[in-house]
Order: structure tokens, then sequence, then C-alpha cells
């Protein structure tokens, strides 16, 4: 959706206080999240993936990386046995048989790392999947902080991820306010460490505010 419409209610104030009211609420300030999304494909069993993604970015929040079968292999079947007439490969998620991205566990992503501004987000690469989940997936806008149990509560649980949900989270929002506010590129980079090319879509989320005048309706930045 490349455009979106904001509703208010319109009441009819008292003079005296319409008055009152407009001076001090000329500018209401309005919060909400963009999502770009890019896709990358065919990245082959075994490679290395490091690119930039995006560039010029503000007041970023996070990125998701969300593995899937390329669709140059998926749904290729053995022509030289009993099929004589090749089939049409497919992305997995254009298939309305496909519960993707709920079946995208067997794609194992390693060496997991994303820069912002030129400088590595994680502390160090991730090599295990599961070190994803515990750090960055299963406190992803969670309900409550850590309790005395050491338990979390973020939208992905561990039942789900070990069954399928195999979803690659990070956190984009650590820094100061002049860094988050600074235009900067964001770079990822991982080991393909599954028997199978796949494709990968990315969606990056950022934070942009802008100003509505209660009086005469307009947005301005």
């Amino acid at each position: 959706m490349l455009a979106c419409r904001i509703y208010y209610p319109m009441v009819k104030l008292k003079p005296n206080l319409e008055r009152n009211y407009l001076n001090a609420n000329r500018r209401k300030e309005i919060l909400f999240r963009n999502v770009v999304v890019n896709t990358y494909q065919a990245i082959t069993s075994g490679s290395t993936f490091n690119q930039i993604i995006q560039s010029g970015i503000v007041n970023p929040t996070g990125i998701l990386i969300i593995p899937f079968l390329s669709g140059s292999t998926n749904g290729r079947l053995d022509t030289t046995t009993v099929f004589a007439t090749p089939i049409v490969t497919f992305q997995q998620y254009s298939s309305c048989f496909d519960t993707a991205p709920a079946t995208t566990s067997p794609i194992s992503l390693t060496q997991l790392n994303v820069s912002l501004g030129g400088l590595p987000v994680l502390p160090y690469n991730y090599n295990y999947t599961f070190e994803n989940f515990i750090q960055e997936v299963s406190v992803y806008e969670k309900l409550q902080p850590l309790n005395q149990y050491g338990q979390t509560c973020g939208l992905i649980s561990q039942y789900m991820w070990e069954s399928g949900y195999r979803q690659y989270w990070v956190n984009l929002g650590r820094g100061n306010l002049g860094d988050l506010m600074t235009p900067r590129s964001i770079s990822i980079s991982f080991l393909n460490n599954s028997l199978q090319t796949i494709d990968i879509s990315t969606f990056i989320e950022a934070y942009k505010s802008m100003f509505v005048d209660v009086e005469t309706g307009r947005l301005s930045n």
C-alpha cells in the first residue's frame, strides 16, 4: 500500500474554547512504522551472501529476514525418467497449497550479521540459528521485560520456531538519537547453510513522524 488515510473526529467547540485548543494543538505529531521490502533470489547452497540492501534510511528499528526455497528450483522434478514434460518452477509463497513462511525450518542461515552505517550490529556472527531466536526473535515486541524466571514473550514462541517459523530478526534500534536520525545504509551477510538454493525477503522497519494541523487537516514533515 503506497498511501494511507488518517481519520479524526470532527467536533464543534464553543468559540472561546476552540481558539485555546487550536493555539495549543496546531501541530499534532503522528508516529508510525514504515516498512521497506527487498527480495534477493537464487542464493546457492553453501554460498555467502553479503550485500547492501538499503541506503539512506533514517531511524530504523529492525530488520526481518525470511528465507524461502528458490523459485529457480522449487517444484522442479526429474524429467529424464518419468516426466516427459518439464514442470515450471515457482516461488513458495505463490502457491496456495504452501504454508510458507511456516515451512522454512529446513533453511538455515549461519554466520549472520547486519551492518548499519558500516558498523556491525551484532557483537559476533551468529553461527547457530537458535542464537538469533534467544537474542533477538524471542524479545521482539515482548509484552513485558525479563522476569525472575528469565522468560520472555515475543510474537514468535519457541514452539513456532521449532515447528517451522525460521525467521531471522535483528534489532536496529540500539544507539543514540543522533545516529538514529542520520541517514545510513544497511547491509546483511550470512552463509546459506541449507542444501537448497534459496530466495530471501527482507523487511526493514523504520519509525517515521509527521505533523497534522488540527485546524486545516494538512500534514507536514
